[in-house]
Parts: structure tokens; C-alpha cells; sequence
């Protein structure tokens, strides 16, 4: 049959190994365009980076944090001798926790 087999009455045909292991949508890799001076020397194209609007206006907010440490060991020293005096639970802060909860709650902030 010479390449071909035949499937209940379909005729299948079979090419050489040069159609096969080529996948759709996958090209040859590229080679950065380079040129070369008088001197043999690679001369390459520069490399560029823009940043968008938001990522400017981030930015010195992001340095900021970084600069600060990962823990405020002040504030949490404070907390503690508060917590360890007896300070820390007021009446109001509970209160105020207490009424964080009911407005997320009342306005569908929790899941």
C-alpha cells in the first residue's frame, strides 16, 4: 500500500519524517540584532525600562517601607506593658472594635 492503510474504507496517507516535529505556533528562536565596529567588537542595542503613572507614584512610597523596620519594636513594647498593667482593654476600645464589626458586617465587607 505504499505509505497508505486503509481504516475501514478511509484512506489514510502517511508523509516522510520532514512534516513531522514541527508544532503550530512555535518559531525558531531569535538572535538579538548585533553589529560589529571596526575593531571586532560586539556593539548591542540598549536596554530601556519605563515605568508606568502608577508604578511613579508608588515608588517613594515603596522606598519609604522598605526603610522602615519590619517590626516596631517601640510600638509593641508599649502594648505589652500595656497589656501586662492591666491598660490595654478599655471599655472603649472594645466599643470601637465592636462597632468595626457590625458596620462590615451591615455593609457586606465580610464573606
Amino acid at each position: 500500500m505504499n505509505g497508505e492503510s486503509r481504516i475501514g474504507g478511509i484512506s489514510e496517507g502517511v508523509s516522510g519524517v520532514g512534516s513531522v516535529g514541527r508544532l503550530a505556533g512555535v518559531s525558531e528562536p531569535r538572535v538579538r540584532d548585533t553589529q560589529a565596529s571596526a575593531s571586532g567588537q560586539i556593539n548591542r542595542g540598549e536596554d530601556k525600562v519605563e515605568l508606568s503613572t502608577e508604578a511613579q507614584v508608588l515608588a517613594p512610597w515603596l522606598n519609604k517601607l522598605k526603610q522602615m523596620p519590619a517590626i516596631r519594636q517601640d510600638l509593641v513594647d508599649q502594648i505589652r506593658g500595656q497589656i501586662a498593667s492591666g491598660s490595654y482593654d478599655t471599655a472603649e476600645k472594645m466599643n470601637a472594635a465592636l462597632d468595626g464589626m457590625i458596620d462590615e458586617t451591615t455593609s457586606g465587607q465580610i464573606c
